[in-house]
């Protein structure tokens, strides 16, 4: 019982302080990411970049699967065809992001700010959007299937099939 006591309270500090052992994350690339901002198909799977200043990061094909961006700042951040399946952007900031094409696959938007980004052709199957301000998004062409939108804010929206919602609008 002991040792499976102590390998859970390393998985857990581990977790807390940031990378986990033994995941793909590259190191080179997320420490390029937390200098430079750019970053082109670079792995930063599991990465935390919660809170983290990403204010116009490049990222374009980056893998950032299963990453902690919980209020991350993300102001016109660059993630075309970016992986961000399972990735948790709850309360991240993200006014006109740039997330053609990415893969939004099961995340967490809860709560987030993308006013103005333009997530044309993304994939947001069972993503998590309630609560998320989606004033002005361009979803043209974008998957949202299962996703859950409770009290999203659509304002000026571009739904998936070209029209504009605005039942949200006051």
């Amino acid at each position: 019982m002991k040792p499976l006591l102590l390998f859970i309270s390393t998985l857990t500090l581990f977790s807390i302080m940031g990378d986990i052992p033994g995941h793909t994350q590259n190191k080179e690339d997320a420490e390029q990411v937390r200098t430079t901002k750019i970053c082109r198909n670079c792995d930063l799977s599991g990465i935390n970049l919660t809170n983290d200043d990403l204010i116009s990061a490049v990222l374009p094909g980056t893998d950032l699967s299963r990453a902690r961006l919980g209020h991350a700042i993300l102001i016109s951040a660059y993630l075309p065809n970016a992986d961000l399946s399972g990735a948790t952007l709850r309360k991240a900031y993200l006014p006109s992001a740039y997330l053609i094409d990415a893969n939004l696959t099961e995340a967490n938007l809860s709560k987030a700010y993308l006013s103005d980004a333009n997530l044309t052709g993304a994939n947001l199957t069972g993503a998590n959007l309630s609560k998320a301000d989606l004033t002005r998004v361009n979803l043209t062409g974008a998957d949202l299937t299962n996703a859950i939108l409770d009290s999203a804010l659509i304002c000026n929206t571009i739904m998936p099939d070209g029209t504009i919602d605005t039942s949200g609008c006051k």
